[in-house]
């Protein structure tokens, strides 16, 4: 690796530092909402706004903005009716925020595996972890990918199970023609500090039953919000998501880019859904995948020692290139889960798979993170083990 580093210090530094609000936008939401004087307020007009905007957006009668996407979840777990003794079903690939709020609730999370090759669950595996215990499902949207919901919606619907989408890295994504209403239950988002809508921390609820709603309503209204997003924040979010689909469009085009440039040969290969190859955008104009991460598969696992120095380099040289998600298996307690089936798909996912940065999926930066990519990845791919 160090001659790697040496070869690479001839190219200059990528800048891959980006925000969805540019500084002359963000200091115009800034000065608006000091000049009306609304900043400090408890419950002010944008708050109001954007849950009307997400409301619209997303086809649903309720909105709840919250803290942070982990509050949403476990806001939405709430909201569904999870109790102690419950069973709730998720992809044992995935963001640990759905097993810790389960876990929160005194319930039960059941770990089923993802589809070959793919961050998204397979609802083979789902249907078999049923029981009578099963209370919900919560799934994901990632890389790229989008999660099996039209099966999901059925195989929920015939055991009356509860059905949650965890969209806290994928806003904006299109529903697919064969969809003209949202088949889960609830949509949860996340306004955190990385994310593709973002104020630095945030969250949203939204569904169309009154009975969730009120549910949720009662948990955070102890004669005020006691998991708020401030009102400067909603502000922030609101020209955002005004931009939204655009943005998304952007960076799909970026990853065409990519995968246009990329050679055979590469020690790496982005992996990519089938509805993204056949259909990048809708008739509607929404994105078919949305990129908060593109993941990038090594055609072999990484020791952890191989994936520090190579993380550490590409920090470096500015490649926002990072470590997946661990295969929750791998890193809880055996007691804290039940796991349906071996959990093999996630496990190897999780030990071949590296992801890149929404940040860095701009047309103009394209020919030099492949370069980059290629350098880093074939030098680390051709180490001995």
């Amino acid at each position: 690796m160090e001659g790697e580093k040496a070869e690479m210090s001839h190219h200059s530094k990528l800048d891959c530092r980006s925000t969805p609000l540019s500084a002359e936008a963000l200091q115009a939401v800034l000065q608006e909402v000091i000049s009306k004087n609304t900043w400090h307020h408890y419950h002010g007009p944008s708050l109001d706004r954007l849950a009307e905007m997400l409301c619209v957006e997303y086809d649903r009668t309720h909105c709840v903005l919250c803290c942070s996407g982990t509050t949403g979840i476990e806001l939405a777990l709430r909201g569904v009716g999870v109790r102690p003794g419950h069973e709730v079903i998720m992809a044992a690939y995935d963001f640990r925020a759905a097993m810790a709020c389960t876990l929160q609730l005194d319930a039960r999370p059941v770990l089923v595996d993802v589809l070959p090759d793919q961050p998204v669950m397979d609802v083979e595996a789902v249907a078999g972890a049923i029981t009578p215990k099963t209370r919900a499902i919560v799934f994901s949207h990632l890389h790229g990918f989008t999660a099996p919901v039209q099966q999901l919606r059925k195989l929920a619907d015939e055991h009356g199970l509860m059905l949650i989408d965890d969209s806290c890295q994928s806003p904006g994504l299109s529903r697919g023609s064969d969809a003209a209403v949202p088949l889960e239950d609830v949509t949860v988002l996340s306004f955190g500090g990385s994310k593709l809508l973002t104020s630095g921390r945030g969250g949203a609820v939204l569904t169309s039953s009154e009975t969730i709603a009120q549910r949720i309503r009662l948990h955070t209204w102890r004669g005020n919000e006691t998991v708020p997003l401030s009102e400067i924040q909603a502000a922030l979010v609101i020209p955002q998501l005004d931009l939204l689909h655009h943005a998304n469009r952007e960076r799909g085009a970026a990853v065409q880019t990519l995968l246009r440039e990329t050679a055979d040969n590469l020690p790496f290969h982005f992996m990519i859904s089938d509805r993204f190859w056949q259909q990048s955008v809708d008739d509607a104009g929404r994105s078919t995948a949305v990129f908060y991460k593109l993941p990038v598969l090594l055609p072999m696992p990484l020791q952890e020692s191989q994936r520090e120095r190579l993380l550490m380099l590409a920090q470096e040289y500015g490649l926002p290139l990072g470590k997946c998600f661990d295969a929750l298996h791998t890193v809880s307690a055996k007691s804290r889960y039940r796991a349906a089936g071996t959990l093999e798909r996630s496990r190897k996912l999780s030990a071949q798979m590296l992801v890149l940065h929404h940040t860095a999926l701009r047309r103009e930066l394209c020919a030099t993170v492949l370069e980059s990519l290629k350098q880093l990845l074939g030098a680390c791919t051709t180490e001995a083990p």
